[in-house]
């Protein structure tokens, strides 16, 4: 198998798995809303703050 080919399959496999992550945290995130365990604005301070967080161990590494 040619390396291109091997590079495709590998980033169509990543995409699939990125997208059902993403579908899974979605998921989750709305029926905690709907039996309002969490509001949507609760998750998106989190998110927020976690983004922020991130950003800095990402400029620690480089």
């Amino acid at each position: 198998m040619a390396t291109g080919e091997t590079s495709q399959r590998l980033v169509k496999a990543l995409e699939r798995s990125l997208l059902c992550n993403i579908l899974l945290v979605d998921a989750i995130f709305e029926l905690l809303a709907e039996k309002q365990v969490i509001s949507r604005d609760e998750v998106m301070e989190r998110i927020k703050r976690l983004k922020l967080e991130a950003s800095v161990q990402i400029q620690r590494v480089h």
